[in-house]
């Protein structure tokens, strides 16, 4: 192609025809790729490729719908054809009986030790991994050995506070909330899947030779080195697999999840939610089937506790409960931001906020953090003092890169990016 071909040199395709065209694009792939379980690492199949439509349905219909009114709204806009193709890609692999969730019964493991797995040839919920082998030079470099110390990473207590306790309601109205005092007591009574991704002290750190030290070691120690600092006072255990036997400087066998049939069941309840199709049965084969992994209670349709914290309250309480159980189910696995964009909720969620971490008075060494009002980690106080400047206008897309503008300056720039 010459470089003043149209081709090359032409204005940008509207973003619902790239959609289209992204989505007819799987369509083929799901058509000519094997329909076989396969194992899961050596080859992609057809219902990999329905779980990404799914995702990418799911995305464009959300952005058509929540973006509408502002700058990044989508010309003649059909976000129910998407949430219905959505449905459609996630119920095709629902309906294939390949997969479901992974669970040996065990509520208060399961939903970790998926992560920490070696193998997963023949696991039933994850769709495609990484298989790492040392005889191939295939390998991960320092996975676990990274996870084993916070070194300066922590999670939110926004992602703590969004797990309900343990008779489904949240804790600013269940009397089973234990409180702040602790991270021990903010798990008790809560959804095992909170201890499960945030360590509590009484949860094994390292196990060396039969040898248990727990991760109350490292609580002890933290805020007194770069290694033993974890901002929020939160530290993640999703992931991670105490057994040292598997950690190494940079020759670990530690596999890594890409696709797992959780999100299958995601995508389908948010899209069936999004079009006003719910029902309870659609409710019965997805959501309920991420929380009896965990025992905890059903999502009810007709009997939504309210929350006076919802992070969405202009939302249904439907639409609210089905994004929490997204936001804890798929933390940690790079999906959080992405939501927030297609829901275009910066404005609730990140916009004037700064993340919180942990009660400060319950460390052995004061965090050399601020402390805010109530006795919150506010790490971000000083440099943020008046939250994210998120620009609502503008930070939903990146800018389009200058040199990229030179070649054809008929891209034209992303909103609030300037000329």
């Amino acid at each position: 192609l010459g470089t003043n071909s149209p081709e090359l040199c032409g204005t940008r395709d509207p973003r619902n025809v790239v959609a289209d065209k992204i989505i007819a694009a799987l369509d083929s792939a799901a058509m000519y790729l094997p329909a076989d379980k396969t194992n899961g690492y050596s080859r992609i199949n057809k219902w990999i490729a329905l779980l990404f439509q799914s995702r990418v349905a799911l995305y464009e219909g959300s952005w058509q719908k929540y973006h509408a009114n502002g700058p990044f709204a989508v010309a003649n806009a059909q976000p129910e054809k998407y949430f219905n193709k959505a449905v459609e890609a996630a119920n095709a692999v629902m309906t294939s009986g390949l997969y479901d969730i992974y669970t040996t019964g065990k509520p208060n493991t399961d939903y970790v030790d998926l992560f920490g797995l070696r193998d997963y040839a023949t696991n039933k919920e994850v769709m495609f991994w990484n298989k790492m082998r040392l005889d191939l030079g295939v390998h991960a470099a320092r996975k676990l050995n990274y996870l084993a110390w916070p070194m300066g990473f922590g999670i939110t207590r926004s992602l703590a506070n969004a797990y309900l306790c343990q008779d489904g309601l949240t804790i600013a109205v269940s009397p089973l909330f234990k409180g702040y005092n602790t991270i021990s007591e903010e798990a008790q009574n809560r959804d095992p899947r909170f201890f499960q991704t945030i360590f509590t002290p009484e949860m094994p750190w390292m196990i060396t030779n039969g040898v248990t030290t727990n991760w109350s070691d490292v609580y002890n120690k933290l805020f007194t080195n770069n290694d033993f600092t974890a901002p929020t006072g939160y530290h993640r255990r999703k992931h991670y697999n105490p057994n040292t036997a598997y950690h190494h400087l940079n020759f670990e066998e530690t596999p890594s999840i890409q696709f797992r049939y959780a999100e299958v069941l995601l995508n389908y309840a948010e899209a069936r939610a999004e079009l006003g199709t719910l029902t309870q049965e659609d409710i019965n084969k997805s959501i309920k089937k991420l929380r009896d992994r965990v025992g905890m209670p059903n999502l009810v349709i007709n009997n939504i506790p309210n929350d006076p914290n919802w992070e969405f309250p202009a939302l249904s309480p439907l639409i609210n409960e089905i994004r929490r159980e997204r936001k804890i189910e798929l933390a940690l696995e790079s999906f959080r931001f992405n939501d927030i964009a297609r829901w275009a909720a910066a404005d609730e969620v990140i916009v004037g906020k700064r993340p919180k971490g942990a009660k400060a008075a319950q460390f052995r060494i004061a965090p050399p953090y601020p402390v805010d009002a109530n006795g919150f980690i506010d790490p971000l106080a000083t440099a943020l003092p008046a939250g994210w400047a998120f620009k609502v206008d503008r930070d939903y897309l990146y800018p389009i890169k200058e040199s990229e503008l030179v070649l054809n300056p008929n891209l034209g720039q992303n909103p609030g990016w300037g000329n």
